[in-house]
């Protein structure tokens, strides 16, 4: 039987999903207090211990960081810059208490650059050495791009104030970008903007929500009524893709 344990960070929440065999079985969600590393440390390790998430039951430990400010760079215009410069021109500077960081995506030819809290790899990588820790984008990208690819298939990947918003199609990525919302008026504008201006709203295909950290999914309905209104998008099949952010994770090991 194979253990994994998958977590999502936006932020100060947690959420924590055990997954036996790619399946969840039990999540746990944690907010955290403290305001120097030490004390957030602390907080963590006292939750893991209470949680039994130290034990040597797992077989692998992967964390997905959420943050809006991640962008897609192409591999060869990568290797001519360095994260830092391209941070800094599409973000500004780093604010204090963040590091930066990137995943290579070889397979889609693109680097995901992004920032994180530095207490996450300093408690992350020395209670779990072999932890994999990747922006929660990334994560989406190779779930996206996984199967079924050829017809234009929408990712709106929700968390507390914000979304991802991704678009495959022909087996590439060709949307991607975060977008805040307050509601689900807000989620159902930018879909249906986005596909406009992408010159996709005749085409056929799907809609996927997904409920990441801070998303509990009680606006799921109302969303997918609203998107039930919209004639332009009648032959998008719009679904809630359910679990979908812990086994995402499972594509990174």
């Amino acid at each position: 039987m194979s253990r994994h344990l998958a977590v999502e960070i936006d932020n100060r929440l947690i959420h924590l999903t055990e997954l036996s065999n790619g399946e969840p079985f039990k999540e746990h969600l944690f907010s955290v207090t403290g305001r120097t590393t030490y004390e957030i440390k602390s907080e963590l390790e006292t939750f893991f211990k209470e949680k039994d998430l130290f034990s040597d039951n797992f077989d692998d430990v992967t964390v997905g960081i959420v943050s809006k400010n991640s962008t897609l760079i192409p591999t060869n215009i990568y290797g001519e810059s360095d994260p830092k410069s391209i941070y800094k021109l599409c973000f500004g500077e780093l604010k204090e208490g963040d590091e930066l960081d990137f995943n290579r995506i070889p397979e889609h030819g693109v680097v995901n650059v992004f920032s994180l809290p530095e207490w996450i790899k300093s408690f992350f990588v020395l209670k779990f050495p072999r932890v994999n820790i990747q922006h929660s984008g990334s994560h989406m990208i190779r779930m996206m791009l996984h199967k079924n690819t050829f017809r234009t298939k929408v990712g709106l990947h929700l968390f507390g104030d914000h979304f991802l918003y991704t678009i495959v199609k022909h087996d590439k990525l060709v949307f991607y970008s975060h977008f805040d919302h307050q509601n689900e008026d807000d989620i159902v504008y930018h879909t249906f903007f986005v596909l406009q201006q992408k010159e996709l709203i005749e085409e056929k295909g799907s809609i996927f929500i997904s409920n990441g950290v801070g998303s509990n999914g009680s606006n799921n309905d109302k969303i997918l009524e609203k998107f039930a209104k919209i004639g332009d998008l009648k032959d998008f099949e719009v679904s809630i893709f359910e679990g979908l952010h812990p086994k995402s994770q499972l594509l990174c090991v």
